[in-house]
């Protein structure tokens, strides 16, 4: 029986036209992606020129060194917007995050030494070569635990964790404020949460959403809002708008990608968001949508990046010090994230939280750049295994969960902590049939 991955690829050739007018779409929307990008980069270092992180020092070498990158980068970045695999969705969001602002802050940064920029062209390079040589990788024997009990189940224990939790610590409060959360985000540090609480606080924080939509899948639509509300409830905690920002996106890929993600539909989706983020400041002289989306979701990581490797040209690397390796370590190292958010802002209470490039960099030097986009692409084709079978109404809230997860975290954590490897059991648990799902199914 064909894979539901291959009737996606064929719809999507048969709607988007010939290779021409593809090739056209894709390299004049991420041309557009990226000057947008530019003027919101130029926006960002002025608003935020106090913390010494984005710097405007333009040069026409800079610049045309940018462009070439990225007319560089673009048949392997076709390749992968080509694919409407879970993967493919969630490497094409990563070009997108990661990539094209990694390329426009090179245009800003005349201070990025050529070791830097080559490695990070290594890294990407070998992420998309690894994850195209790499077929869908699935498990064949957990195809048998596809059961209601285990998804159920651990959408109560998680939920009661989440009230539970709430309750001691704020006294289930909620928060609706979704900009001022800065406060109650400093407050949620003190919280502790002793073993097994803690892990199932942070799985709650993605994979409530991604059962939340597999109820809508199935019809069961009461659960579903339950689940939500206990996703807000979560929020409310921490104040951490991703926690909101998943389930969010994952309702719209609900109700839009019906018959499968379109990554052209994401690129374009990024371009008209970027070019409203600039309409906002040259309108009204407000840089909300910048704040919150160009500041913190896209340049943020990418000058993280330059962070780490100035911060390492000068100290030990860790080799797993501070993650699988800690309780070995005794090294007594304070919290490296807090520690490059004081050298890259001088803000210690600053959390650098960062993943991909960084986080290779960090444990293994130039050696995890290489190791690191093997053992990613192998993750993405393990995760297209457990989405195999499963309706493309789902897909979007596992492809932003794992984007953002990979985005903003250490592979280990990302794992272990967050919830990577309990999100392939998860899937692989949904059952395929029932109430709801051949009608997601028929419009294929």
């Amino acid at each position: 029986m064909a894979s539901s991955y291959s009737i996606a690829q064929d719809n999507h050739q048969s709607q988007t036209g010939g290779f021409g007018k593809r090739w056209l779409y894709f390299a004049g929307a991420m041309i557009a992606y990226k000057i947008l990008l530019e003027q919101s980069y130029i926006y960002i270092a002025y608003a935020y020129d106090y913390q010494n992180l984005f710097l405007n020092n333009r040069t026409s070498v800079a610049s045309i060194l940018s462009w070439i990158m990225l007319f560089v980068a673009l048949p392997g970045a076709k390749r992968v917007f080509d694919d409407n695999s879970t993967s493919g969705s969630v490497l094409s969001l990563l070009i997108l995050f990661s990539v094209v602002p990694t390329i426009v802050a090179i245009s800003f940064r005349s201070d990025y030494g050529s070791t830097y920029i080559m490695l990070l062209s290594i890294f990407w390079t070998i992420f998309v070569l690894a994850w195209a040589m790499i077929r869908p990788i699935r498990f064949k024997h957990l195809s048998g635990i596809q059961t209601n009990s285990i998804y159920i189940v651990l959408a109560v224990v998680m939920s009661i964790a989440v009230i539970v939790y709430s309750y001691i610590n704020t006294g289930l409060r909620l928060h609706f404020d979704l900009i001022s959360v800065y406060d109650i985000r400093a407050e949620a540090r003190d919280f502790t949460a002793p073993f097994p609480f803690n892990y199932l606080l942070s799985f709650s924080d993605n994979l409530l959403p991604v059962i939340a939509i597999y109820m809508l899948v199935k019809k069961r639509r009461a659960a579903a809002i339950l689940i939500f509300m206990v996703v807000f409830i979560n929020f409310s905690i921490t104040g951490t708008k991703q926690i909101l920002f998943v389930p969010i996106v994952g309702l719209i890929g609900y109700f839009v990608f019906r018959k499968y993600i379109s990554n052209y539909g994401l690129l374009g989706f990024g371009a008209i968001f970027a070019m409203i983020c600039n309409l906002e400041v040259m309108l009204s002289d407000s840089g909300t949508l910048n704040g919150l989306f160009t500041y913190r979701v896209l340049f943020i990581p990418t000058e993280l990046h330059y962070s780490y490797y100035s911060y390492f040209q000068s100290h030990d690397l860790l080799y797993y010090g501070q993650s699988l390796l800690k309780a070995f370590s005794g090294s007594g190292q304070e919290n490296i994230q807090f520690i490059i958010g004081e050298y890259a802002i001088g803000d210690y209470t600053a959390r650098a939280n960062n993943g991909l490039f960084s986080d290779a960099y960090m444990n293994l030097g130039a050696v995890g750049v290489l190791i690191y986009p093997v053992l990613l692409a192998l993750f993405l084709r393990i995760l297209d295994g457990a989405m195999e079978g499963l309706p493309p109404s789902m897909g979007l809230v596992v492809v932003i969960y794992v984007a953002f997860v990979l985005l903003g975290m250490t592979l280990t954590s990302a794992l272990f902590t967050s919830g990577l490897i309990v999100l392939i059991l998860l899937l692989y648990s949904f059952p395929r049939g029932g109430r709801g799902f051949q009608q997601s199914h028929r419009t294929r």
